[in-house]
């Protein structure tokens, strides 16, 4: 149960995260534009769902974001979890190694191939937070041209 408790716990810590980005941006849609779809008689859930939501998407997405690109970062809650072990694992109800530990490991070893591993590892996950804030990027300009 080490890589689901793993899991579980950096979500947890990324909810607080998500919740104050995601409260901005909502709170960031002029009011003028609720109050139109109010004087329009519309009933109030759906404003918040055809535009609200909408209008504050961009916010919204990034608020995720920001959690995501942290819980890559986050160490500590996955070592107390996880544990050190350097096994790697491939089911998450097992003891697994994690990056983080093993980029420190590797990176501290006297072998030159061990330190090229944990630059390695490193930038595979600066290159997983890159394709997934370009993806969402894209995804956010393509709900954006389709509301036109």
């Amino acid at each position: 149960m080490a890589g689901c408790g793993a899991s579980f716990a950096i979500g947890v810590l990324m909810i607080p995260v998500i919740m104050k980005a995601s409260e901005t941006a909502l709170r960031g849609v002029p009011a003028p534009i609720r109050e139109a779809g109010l004087a329009l008689g519309a009933r109030r859930g759906v404003i918040a769902r055809k535009v609200v939501i909408p209008t504050a998407l961009p916010g919204l997405i990034t608020a995720v974001l920001l959690a995501f690109s942290r819980a890559v970062g986050e160490t500590a809650p996955i070592l107390w979890v996880i544990g050190a072990s350097n096994m790697v694992e491939w089911n998450p109800k097992k003891e697994m190694a994690s990056m983080p530990l093993q980029i420190f490991q590797s990176a501290t070893s006297p072998y030159v191939a061990l330190r090229e591993e944990a630059w390695g590892i490193a930038l595979f996950l600066v290159f997983v937070v890159l394709v997934i804030n370009l993806g969402s990027r894209l995804f956010a300009a393509w709900l954006q041209r389709e509301r036109r």
